[in-house]
């Protein structure tokens, strides 16, 4: 990618960061349409920030950092619900925090492993040995 795709990608995921910032009085979108932009805004922002990163730190380490920056939203509502949980034990925070931790292991472990075996195989064309 050349510098002014770079550029012009890195303005484009300012600016929409921007538009959900504490000055909304010009914009009057919805809040789905606010969240929806925030996340395309951010994942631009993501993506940008990976691929500049490794021109000075390894592919491994930059896609571990993306996968690390990923997941921390996951977790920091998981702490929120099981603090809350653990302060209040008769309130449905015990029922959030068990939903919302086996929900996303379910998804991880029903949807994003296999998938990283199917991706290996796509790309060793050969059959997989388990055992």
């Amino acid at each position: 990618m050349d510098i002014r795709r770079k550029t012009t990608v890195l303005a484009l995921s300012l600016a929409l960061a921007l538009l959900q910032g504490p000055s909304r009085a010009a914009v009057r979108a919805s809040p789905r349409v606010q969240a929806g932009v925030s996340i395309l805004a951010a994942a631009f922002l993501v993506a940008w920030a990976a691929e500049a990163g490794q021109k000075d730190i390894s592919q491994a380490l930059a896609l571990a950092a993306v996968a690390l920056i990923t997941v921390i939203p996951e977790y920091a509502v998981d702490l929120y619900l099981a603090w809350m949980a653990g302060a209040n034990p008769g309130s449905d925070y015990v029922h959030f925090a068990t939903a919302n931790m086996t929900g996303a292991n379910r998804l991880l472990v029903g949807l994003g492993w296999p998938l990283v075996a199917l991706l290996f195989w796509f790309k060793a064309r050969r059959a997989i040995s388990v055992g």
